[in-house]
C-alpha cells in the first residue's frame, strides 16, 4: 500500500475510534441524566474527556452507584 493510502486508512481508523468514544460518552450521559437528573459541569467534562476504557468502567458502575460523582469517582 502506498504511503498516502496508509495514512488515509490510519486517519479513518482514528476517526472511527473517536466516534465510538463519543458515542459511548453520549450514551453514558443519557443514562446518568435519566437516573440522576441534571448533571454538573464536572460530570459532563469528566465523561466527555474520558477514554474508552474509563467509559466502560463507568458504564458498569452506573447500575450500583448512588450518585453521578460515585460513578466517575469524583
Amino acid at each position: 500500500m502506498a504511503m498516502e493510502g496508509k495514512l488515509v486508512v490510519e486517519s479513518e481508523a482514528r476517526g472511527e475510534v473517536r466516534g465510538e468514544i463519543k458515542g459511548r460518552a453520549d450514551a453514558l450521559l443519557e443514562i446518568l441524566a435519566g437516573r440522576f437528573g441534571s448533571l454538573s459541569d464536572r460530570i459532563l467534562e469528566a465523561v466527555r474527556s474520558a477514554d474508552a476504557a474509563q467509559l466502560q468502567k463507568w458504564t458498569s458502575r452506573v447500575l450500583s452507584a448512588r450518585t453521578p460523582d460515585e460513578v466517575v469517582g469524583l
